[in-house]
């Protein structure tokens, strides 16, 4: 392409809706596609044109799409591998290939084309295979001649490494007890510490029962040094075990098969119990905590009534309910009930909770609730949420527990944060344990603790600690708080 000069001398200024034309030649010196860029500039900024432009030969004239064909890393032993590539007649009659060389092993040319006639301006696609039995980087020249005595090459690349290092570190997989309409979801882990890409396959198979399925598909191929995993799901439905097992193919002699197996049993005995509410001066909401005696697998449901005790309802005391349903999620230890109360009320009193219907748990202790007042600062309530760690191949990792105020404060909140053994014991190397480490929550918005996940690390199901916040100081008189929080651990 070349820019010729224009009728008018740049620059130029331009009338509104008045033209100016770019005079452009095009003159190829062999046949093929060209494109290039011209780039007008303006007082206004610049902008792009594109040019393309064809040539073809007078005669047929062979050239290959790309003057290299890569077949990429196939591991040794594998599966051959396979490409093809266009070769194209960019003349203007038709064409026969007369002579084609041999390719240096351990490529190897598929298609025959010796005695191939290609029309004008029309291709056919060549394929090549990489046998994978010997290691290293390979490269071949390909040369192909017409009947006119033209000839075009292409550069065939190629390399085969070593096979794929997949692990699967479980051989079976026990979801334990589980309570009956609960559910619990393990992770099946599988690694690539290969250099070369794997093809990976799994099949599902129900033993026994219909309790467990199987929640993610797996992928067909796992990059170098990756991993992923099989998540299955265990939702008993009865008292009867359940049987299943999960076969990965990874291409190799040998398939992995891991067993898995789960039984539902009754809900555990799960205690409710209630705590007592403070409310200041002015306040017009107090939380009740209601408490578990310990976290269950299943959500727990109740409805609760307010009765009167030595502050009734009739004198402003408090607004009662009547038969609101409340549920406990799965792996929580407490909610807060709110109850409404006048903001005038100046002295302490009592009044007691009914339970109805309720479902998954027992009652603990007695339903009175003592309505404190106060005079000094509005009462707050801190909440300790869970949090997802996952120990990867490099080491030591951390996971973010989230710590947030029950409402908004017209300040920052100040407390210590200690966590201690709830069903997983530091012990086991399942998370390190700190004393009174000091943390800060925004007056609106959540914070979060970095509780840390040693290198040691090995285990693949869920862990709980109890997270207590104490000696708070800011705005508002934050209760203590003591929450089981969930951490999620996927090992190496």
């Amino acid at each position: 392409f070349h820019l010729a000069a224009t009728t008018t001398r740049l620059p130029a200024r331009l009338k509104p809706s008045r033209s100016l034309n770019v005079p452009v030649t095009f003159n190829p010196t062999a046949a093929g596609d060209y494109t290039a860029s011209l780039t007008v500039t303006t007082s206004h900024g610049s902008q792009a044109v594109t040019l393309k432009g064809s040539a073809i030969s007078a005669s047929g004239l062979a050239t290959w799409q790309h003057e290299f064909l890569n077949l990429g890393t196939t591991p040794v032993a594998g599966p051959v591998a396979s490409s093809s590539i266009a070769l194209q007649n960019v003349g203007a009659t038709p064409l026969t290939i007369r002579s084609v060389s041999v390719p240096d092993a351990p490529f190897r040319i598929l298609t025959s084309l010796v005695g191939l006639m290609i029309p004008a301006r029309a291709s056919t696609n060549v394929s090549f295979s990489l046998d994978t039995a010997t290691l290293g980087q390979f490269t071949s020249p390909l040369t192909v001649t017409d009947e006119a005595g033209h000839s075009t090459t292409l550069t065939l690349l190629g390399a085969i490494g070593p096979p794929a290092n997949i692990s699967v570190p479980l051989t079976s997989l026990s979801f334990g007890d589980v309570p009956i309409g609960a559910q619990k979801v393990e992770s099946i882990p599988i690694v690539n510490n290969g250099d070369t890409a794997a093809t990976i396959s799994d099949h599902f198979f129900a033993l026994m029962g219909l309790d467990l399925r199987q929640l993610s598909s797996t992928p067909s191929t796992l990059a170098p040094h990756s991993a992923t995993r099989i998540d299955v799901v265990f939702r008993p439905i009865s008292t009867m075990p359940s049987a299943a097992q999960v076969t990965i193919d990874t291409g190799g002699a040998v398939a992995v098969h891991v067993s898995v197996t789960g039984t539902g049993v009754e809900n555990p005995d799960v205690t409710l119990n209630i705590g007592d509410a403070q409310a200041s001066p002015g306040q017009t909401i107090a939380y009740v905590p209601v408490e578990l005696s310990e976290p269950s697998t299943a959500p727990i449901s109740f409805y609760l009534s307010t009765v009167d005790g030595t502050s009734s309802a009739s004198s402003g005391a408090f607004t009662a309910l009547s038969n609101r349903q409340f549920v406990v999620p799965p792996s929580t230890t407490r909610i807060l009930v709110p109850i409404s109360v006048a903001p005038s009320s100046a002295s302490s009193g009592n009044f007691t909770l009914t339970f109805n219907s309720v479902t998954g748990a027992d009652l603990g202790t007695s339903g009175t609730v003592f309505l404190r007042t106060s005079s000094a600062h509005d009462v707050e309530f801190a909440a300790v949420g869970d949090a997802i760690g996952v120990a990867t191949l490099d080491g030591a990792q951390s996971v973010q527990v989230p710590l947030s105020l029950a409402a908004t404060s017209s300040g920052s909140t100040t407390c210590s944060l200690s966590l201690s053994d709830g069903t997983a014991v530091s012990a086991n190397g399942d998370y390190t344990t700190f004393h009174l480490r000091r943390v800060v929550i925004p007056a609106s918005g959540t914070t979060f603790a970095t509780v840390l996940l040693p290198a040691t690390t090995a285990s693949f199901s869920t862990r709980y600690f109890y997270a207590t916040l104490s000696h708070c100081t800011g705005t508002r008189t934050v209760l203590i708080t003591r929450a089981i929080s969930r951490v999620t651990i996927f090992g190496p």
